[in-house]
């Protein structure tokens, strides 16, 4: 049985890593989340795993959990801390290397709490029912657990109390400490549920949200309903809460339990990963930077195309340096504003981070004649590609066009980026069945008036969407649309995220640029195109 997804990473010291090796995912953190925390590199020492019996003073409870410390964490050099909760079998095996995981990856005390008492793991179903039915009808109960544990971690000497503590929760776990933030405390600075069971978190407690909070969802999990994912992001933006939220196709309750049926090894990986990036942020171990190139930097060649009707088009090409024969490519299908300076820099960052050959896409044509800083006639443009999906998807399918003929391009690795009214663009071509692109990610796409689903959605779906920019019953009506084209599709969103976040230069009203979601966005999205 494989019990970690992720490789073994090297060293932290040595000679220096050349990164014509590294993937294309770890050069897009490198190109977008700067500041390296001393422990991102697996250390070569097992950490000190020991059992500690601590109590909980609500109910006297003798509990048992298992501590994992770094071998080089001590009171003159103190590490952040986090508590793994366990589903309803209680604390085994799996989260004691979760507990490991945390210390030997991140640097992190990490202690796998126990909630039923003495440890106790449960085997019989109708045992675990009335274990979690107990927990979750006693909010009193269950935050007193998550306090208990909280402050254990908090008086080791090998904690660094000052940076706040971490609570991650599986399943039943993921409940618990969802429950825990939205009750208002502020014992843990970030919450992260996998798998949470949202249909079963209490969600009217109309407290301030005092904790991040990240949730990874899936699709096909029986307790976490579509409208329990709406109704959770409401209930965390009633608390002012700072919140991720992704979801994916296809993927069951369960999904990060090694060796389990609904295991997936995919999005376990990719949750896990986006875990440690959330972890190392809220701890201050990571910055965030903007991948934004300089204008001097970006390369792009102008080439002259034309649509099926003739129209003339205009579009800009960035290729690799010391790429393979063929390169997968992607197109950037362009916001309102058309092709600009903008689209031209993230086809040259296709290109210079990712490895692929960019492409920046023309839509409206040269004739229209219109001057494009006009408010007016963007929305007169916009207007016509949006009530003509027919024309839009064909203006797209004569960019992919294009863009196979272009030398060093493999015809049959084509993705599609749309930012803003290009998102809806891509969105709506995989709507109608298109399926030349392999994949299409859209950026801050408007979701309102989409396509009706054609027979079959053939082309794989990335929805990156701002929590204050499309409302959470548009990505109701988005998440059944997918699942009746049968589609494989995942979304992620971010609170506190207006329209353009990815725009550099947005600062104005609905629109507004947030680096958060800019780097967080695009590390996801290359890591959609590797896959």
């Amino acid at each position: 049985q494989k019990l970690s997804p992720l490789p073994t990473r090297g060293p932290t010291s040595g000679p220096p890593i050349s990164t014509m090796s590294m993937p294309r995912s770890l050069l897009v953190v490198l190109g977008t989340l700067l500041g390296q925390s001393r422990f991102a590199e697996s250390h070569q020492e097992h950490p000190i795993i020991s059992t500690v019996n601590y109590t909980d003073v609500y109910d006297g409870a003798l509990l048992v959990g298992r501590l994992a410390i770094p071998h080089d964490a001590s009171s003159s050099d103190p590490r952040p801390a986090a508590v793994i909760f366990p589903d309803w079998d209680g604390v085994n095996e799996y989260e004691q290397k979760r507990a490991e995981m945390l210390a030997e990856e991140l640097g992190y005390v990490a202690l796998a709490a126990d909630v039923f008492g003495g440890g106790m793991e449960v085997e019989l179903i109708e045992d675990r029912v009335a274990q979690i039915t107990l927990y979750r009808g006693n909010l009193t109960l269950s935050n007193a657990r998550v306090s208990a544990a909280i402050g254990l971690v908090n008086d080791l000497e090998e904690v660094d109390s000052s940076k706040g503590v971490a609570v991650l929760g599986y399943c039943f776990g993921g409940t618990l400490v969802l429950n825990h933030a939205l009750s208002g405390s502020d014992e843990a600075v970030a919450t992260v549920a996998f798998h949470g069971s949202l249909d079963a978190v209490t969600k009217d407690m109309n407290q301030t949200v005092k904790s991040n909070v990240l949730i990874i969802s899936g699709g096909e999990d029986s307790m976490d309903s579509t409208k329990s994912v709406v109704d959770m992001e409401r209930a965390l933006n009633h608390g002012n809460a700072t919140w991720e939220l992704s979801r994916y196709s296809d993927v069951e309750h369960g999904f990060t339990v090694f060796g389990s049926g609904s295991y997936n090894e995919l999005v376990d990986s990719r949750s896990w990963e986006s875990t440690k990036t959330f972890l190392m942020e809220t701890f201050q171990e990571k910055t965030l930077e903007s991948n934004e190139p300089s204008p001097d930097d970006v390369s792009t060649e102008e080439i002259i195309y034309s649509d099926v009707d003739g129209t003339p088009l205009k579009g800009y090409v960035s290729h690799p340096d010391n790429g393979p024969d063929l390169s997968p490519a992607v197109i950037i299908i362009p916001a309102w504003s058309g092709v600009t300076d903008q689209e031209r820099a993230r086809a040259y960052l296709v290109s210079e981070l990712l490895g692929y050959v960019g492409f920046a896409a023309d839509i409206y044509g040269e004739e229209h004649g219109l001057d494009l800083a006009d408010m007016g006639n963007k929305i007169t443009l916009a207007t016509k590609y949006h009530s003509n999906v027919t024309l839009f998807v064909q203006r797209i399918k004569a960019a992919i066009v294009q863009t196979q003929a272009i030398p060093g391009v493999d015809p049959n690795k084509i993705a599609l980026f749309g930012y803003c009214f290009g998102g809806t663009g891509v969105i709506n071509y995989a709507m109608v069945g298109e399926s030349e692109a392999k994949g299409i990610v859209s950026f801050h796409g408007g979701l309102s008036n989409l396509a009706p689903v054609g027979s079959k959605i053939n082309t794989r779906m990335l929805v990156l969407s701002g929590g204050d920019d499309d409302a959470s019953s548009q990505l109701e009506d988005l998440e059944n649309a997918m699942e009746l084209g049968n589609a494989t599709w995942e979304y992620t969103r971010w609170s506190d995220v207006l329209h353009s976040f990815t725009d550099w230069g947005a600062n104005q009203g609905w629109s507004q640029y947030n680096l958060r979601a800019d780097a967080r966005s695009w590390a996801s999205a290359a890591n959609f195109l590797d896959e």
